[in-house]
C-alpha cells in the first residue's frame, strides 16, 4: 500500500524470486495511490487504490508496465470511493468499495475505455470487503461498520447491468461466525470466509445460492490453529491457507470434512528465516504459497507440498533485485567432525565402540 506501486516478480524459480518490473503512482498518467487489490487477466493488470480509481496497465512486457486507462469515482456514475477488492470475469471487473458502500461493475472489454455498467449499494453502515466470482454468481462479504457482525451476500450477475441479491447468510445464523468478515474464496459447493473479529474460518454450503447453509467453523487456537484477525484465505484441494494478520503466520486448515475443519500446519514469522510479520494476502500455485507481509515489506514463498509442515523457501524484500533462498534448517550431515584418513586416522567413539575410520 505505502509503496504506491505495482511490483512484478519472476517466480519461475521459487527458491530465487527476482524483481522484473514495477510502476508507481503518478508515473505518467498512472493513478495508484495506496493500491489495495490487483487482478490480472490476459495482458492486463487491473489495480484499485485509494486514488478512488481503477487503473488498467498493459503488462505484456513485465519489465515495462504501461498505463492504458483510469476510471475514477464518479466517471459515468462509477462508485469507486476507496475500493478494496477486485475480481475479473470475462469482460467485467467486479469491485468492492469501502467509501461507496457498494459493489461496482465495470465493462473492461476495451481496456482503453472502461465503462461503468452498474452498482449495488446496501447502506451506510455496512460495506463489501472482498469479492469472488464463480459462474453466474458474485460472492461478497460485508462487515458492519462500528459494530460487530456481518454477512455473506450472493449476487446473480448473469446480467451484469442488473445485479441482484440471490441469497445470503448473516453472522450467528446456525452458528455461523461472520463477525467482520474480510475475505471469501469459493471452491466447489462451498464458500470459505475468514472473519477479523471472529478470528475464524467459516465453511458455508452454497449448493443452493438462495439458501446458503452454515457447515462448520474453526476458531483461533483450536488444535493449535493461528487464525488471529485473518485477512485472506485461499483454498487448494483439501486445504485452506489463511494469512493470520495479527498471528504473524500462515495457517493451514484441513477442510476435507466441511463440518469439522481442523488445524493441519503452520509457519510463523522468523521460522527458518520466514518473513511473515503481519501477512495480508495469500495465493497458492502448485506446491508453493505466496504471501505478502506488510511489516516485513516482503513477498514470502512457502513450500506447502507437505501441508502439515510448511517450509520457508525464499523471500524478496523491499528494495531487493534478487531474493534470499532459505538456508537449510538442519545440517546436511550428521556432525561437524572432520574425518582424516591415514596412519593417524580419525575415529569416532561411542560407548567405547569404534564407529568410523
Amino acid at each position: 500500500v505505502s509503496g504506491n506501486s505495482l511490483e512484478i516478480v519472476v517466480i519461475s524459480n521459487p527458491t530465487l524470486p527476482t524483481h522484473k518490473g514495477s510502476v508507481t503512482h503518478r508515473t505518467g498518467d498512472v493513478e495508484m495511490f495506496g493500491p489495495t487489490s490487483v487482478a490480472v487477466s490476459g495482458n492486463y493488470a487491473y489495480v484499485v487504490s485509494y486514488s478512488n480509481a481503477l487503473e488498467i496497465l498493459d503488462v505484456s512486457d513485465p519489465t515495462n508496465p504501461i498505463h492504458k486507462s483510469t476510471l475514477f469515482n464518479g466517471d459515468g456514475g462509477a462508485q469507486l470511493s476507496r475500493p478494496v477488492s477486485i475480481a475479473i470475469s470475462g469482460n467485467y471487473a467486479y469491485i468492492a468499495t469501502y467509501g461507496s458502500y457498494a459493489i461496482e461493475i465495470v465493462n473492461i472489454s476495451d481496456p482503453i475505455h472502461p465503462v461503468h455498467v452498474s452498482s449495488y449499494t446496501v447502506g451506510t453502515y455496512t460495506y463489501p470487503s472482498s469479492v469472488f466470482v464463480s459462474g453466474n454468481y458474485l460472492y461478497t462479504v460485508w462487515p458492519n461498520i462500528g459494530q460487530s457482525g456481518g454477512d455473506l451476500k450472493i449476487f446473480d450477475i448473469s446480467n451484469p447491468a442488473l445485479p441482484s441479491v440471490k441469497g445470503g447468510i448473516i453472522d450467528g445464523t446456525n452458528g455461523a461466525l461472520l463477525d467482520f468478515p474480510s475475505s471469501v474464496f469459493v471452491s466447489g459447493n462451498y464458500a470459505y470466509v475468514v472473519s477479523v473479529q471472529g478470528h475464524s474460518l467459516e465453511v458455508i454450503d452454497i449448493t443452493d445460492p438462495v439458501n446458503p447453509i452454515h457447515k462448520g467453523s474453526i476458531v483461533n487456537g483450536t488444535g493449535g490453529a493461528s487464525i488471529y484477525s485473518p485477512r485472506s484465505v485461499f483454498v487448494s484441494g483439501n486445504y485452506a491457507y489463511i494469512a493470520s494478520f495479527v498471528g504473524n503466520a500462515l495457517e493451514v486448515v484441513d477442510i476435507s470434512n466441511p463440518e469439522s475443519p481442523t488445524h493441519k500446519g503452520i509457519i510463523s514469522d522468523g521460522d527458518n528465516g520466514a518473513a511473515l510479520s503481519v501477512p495480508s494476502s495469500v495465493y497458492i500455485s502448485g506446491n508453493n504459497a505466496y504471501v505478502t507481509a506488510q511489516y516485513s515489506n516482503a513477498l514470502e514463498i512457502v513450500d506447502v507440498s507437505n501441508p502439515a509442515h510448511p517450509i520457508h523457501k525464499s523471500k524478496i524484500l523491499n528494495g531487493e533485485q534478487v531474493g534470499t533462498p532459505a538456508l537449510p534448517s538442519t545440517p546436511e550431515c550428521c556432525s561437524n567432525v572432520l574425518f582424516l584418513p591415514g596412519l593417524e586416522a580419525s575415529r569416532l567413539y561411542k560407548q567405547n565402540t569404534v564407529l568410523g575410520v
